[in-house]
């Protein structure tokens, strides 16, 4: 090669990766962007303690900057949350007394300037307005552990809570009803099934509405997959090799496959080549040409159970 199409060469591969760089870098500018916030709205006087804090996206905002102090970010007691949001929402429990909040946009490259407003929250013994926030599980939390820890926010002029869980339904069939409970959680030990939970707050004037959520316990693996394409010992003469496969849950509908590839040596020897969770039951992999593979499929489900492995298959690509 000449030196002048070596410069050349180099050159191009320069703006390539260049081009590359910028591509990963580019940002929206969102400085000139405003936040508007939407909840609590400017300077609220209430005494509800649990609030959903709400603002408007912005395009290019890759994530919402939101922090809350007490009483005043001019006069910092104390910086109660610094927390970095994907969505519009975030919900907290605030005890009675003066706070600030302010949301900023940020990207990689730029953020907006912050939306600031003041909320007042004052002491109540009425807990007819409140409502618990529930922590842990999460809402629709699959898991194939029987022992769970319950978990919720307290609130002020509480006297104590009460738990109940059903199953299938909330309030059909009462699979435990818990009261006087002065913590903020609680442990069952489950069975499999499907059950609601809720949490309410009590004193001796007044009670607040259960919250709830929904929980699965999941002990029952997959069914075993059945394998489509590629047949069994096929030979085939194109390297993009197109994969398929019937999987299942025996209840839930959603189940992930792994699909294990492996090249077949000459000693027998199998070397994984690819392994990789899919939601669909198809795959389109290119492989190298003259070798000779063995691939298979395991399906996991939503609680972590693992099923049997399908059988084995084998194929070939020729050059």
């Amino acid at each position: 090669m000449s030196k002048t199409n070596f410069h050349i060469l180099l050159m191009f591969g320069i703006v390539i990766l260049l081009m590359g760089r910028c591509s990963v870098f580019i940002q929206e500018n969102i400085e000139e962007e405003t936040i508007i916030l939407f909840a609590p709205s400017d300077d609220m006087e209430t005494e509800i303690v649990t609030q959903t804090f709400w603002w408007e996206q912005i395009f290019g905002a890759e994530g919402y900057r939101l922090q809350i102090v007490t009483p005043e970010f001019n006069n910092i007691e104390s910086l109660l949350l610094d927390t970095l949001v994907s969505g519009d929402k975030f919900e907290m429990t605030l005890y009675p007394g003066i706070y600030e909040w302010r949301v900023r946009g940020e990207n990689n490259a730029y953020v907006t300037a912050w939306s600031k407003t003041s909320l007042s929250i004052f002491e109540s013994d009425d807990l007819t307005r409140q409502s618990v926030r529930l922590r842990m599980p999460t809402d629709s939390h699959f898991t194939n552990n029987s022992l769970s820890v319950f978990k919720w926010d307290t609130i002020p002029n509480v006297e104590s809570y009460e738990m109940e869980v059903y199953i299938e339904n909330w309030g059909e069939v009462l699979y435990r009803d818990s009261t006087g409970i002065v913590e903020d959680n609680i442990v069952y030990t489950l069975p499999e099934a499907m059950f609601w939970w809720g949490v309410r707050a009590l004193n001796n004037k007044s009670a607040t509405l259960f919250s709830t959520r929904r929980l699965v316990i999941d002990k029952t693996a997959p069914v075993k997959p059945t394998l489509g394409l590629p047949s069994n010992n096929s030979i085939m003469n194109d390297s993009t090799v197109n994969f398929s496969w019937n999987s299942s849950d025996p209840r839930w509908e959603v189940v992930y496959d792994s699909l294990l590839i492996y090249e077949k040596r000459d000693n027998g020897k199998l070397i994984k080549i690819h392994e990789d969770l899919f939601t669909v039951k198809s795959a389109k992999l290119t492989l190298k040409n003259d070798t000779k593979y063995t691939w298979k499929v395991k399906s996991i489900d939503q609680a972590g159970n693992e099923g049997v492995l399908s059988e084995e298959r084998n194929f070939t690509i020729e050059e």
